[in-house]
């Protein structure tokens, strides 16, 4: 049995992806032998805890549906390792490009899997305008701002906490965060692939993405990062 990697954590943020979930950790297990998965259960209605358990995750798991930045906030607070990599239970990204990120993420800092054009037209060019507007008001190179993919010291997000969304902007907070305090940021194409499952994603997280790349850049240009000021501010 190969030794268990310690200073890293691979966790896997679900809600009912019983379909892509066995296999994605089955990826996972070769391309990243040793290392611990913790799987956090967002109110899940199907067989995703389950079939997290019978393939040797440790689940979290939160009850009810608190968000995608919850789950990954909950995964983190679940373990003391000083990385972490992050990966969708949907079947979209590749574990290998995960193993190649893990081996590329600049140390105290982030590597991100960048995908290639999304497939629908609408997520197209939601993504691109999200990009070019976070590029324009940052002067910075940003492929993929939202990327499900990617491996990070943990001290960014305890960096980070007090403005980390419980919804789909937490990645994209991530990102522009690490920009505005400076830390080593690496993206690496990845591939992107369909998704089993129904997607969670609705236009209201597409109009928080944008509020929060808004947000990001005035971070950047000020050079500090700024707590919201109030409940909805953020």
């Amino acid at each position: 049995m190969a030794e268990r990697v310690t200073d890293l954590v691979i966790v896997v943020p679900v809600r009912d992806e019983a379909a892509a979930l066995g296999s994605v950790l089955d990826g996972v297990a070769r391309a990243l032998p040793g290392v611990e998965v913790v799987v956090v259960d967002d109110g899940s209605r199907d067989e995703s805890a389950a079939i997290a358990r019978a393939h040797g995750a440790r689940v979290v798991s939160l009850g009810t549906g608190r968000g995608y930045g919850a789950a990954i906030r909950a995964g983190v607070a679940a373990t003391a390792a000083g990385r972490i990599a992050l990966i969708d239970g949907d079947g979209t990204y590749a574990p290998t490009d995960l193993a190649r990120l893990v081996e590329s993420a600049p140390p105290g800092g982030m590597a991100v899997g960048a995908r290639p054009a999304d497939a629908s037209p609408a997520r197209r060019l939601g993504k691109a305008i999200a990009v070019l507007l976070a590029q324009v008001l940052t002067g910075r190179a940003l492929p993929d701002l939202n990327s499900g993919l990617r491996v990070f010291d943990r001290r960014l997000l305890e960096r980070l906490a007090p403005v980390l969304p419980d919804r789909f902007s937490l990645t994209t907070t991530l990102t522009l965060g690490a920009v505005a305090l400076g830390v080593p940021l690496r993206f690496e194409p990845v591939a992107y692939g369909a998704r089993r499952g129904r997607s969670k994603f609705r236009l209201l997280d597409a109009l928080r993405m944008l509020r929060t790349v808004w947000r990001g850049a005035g971070w950047v240009r000020e050079g500090a990062v700024a707590a919201p000021r109030g409940p909805g501010a953020f």
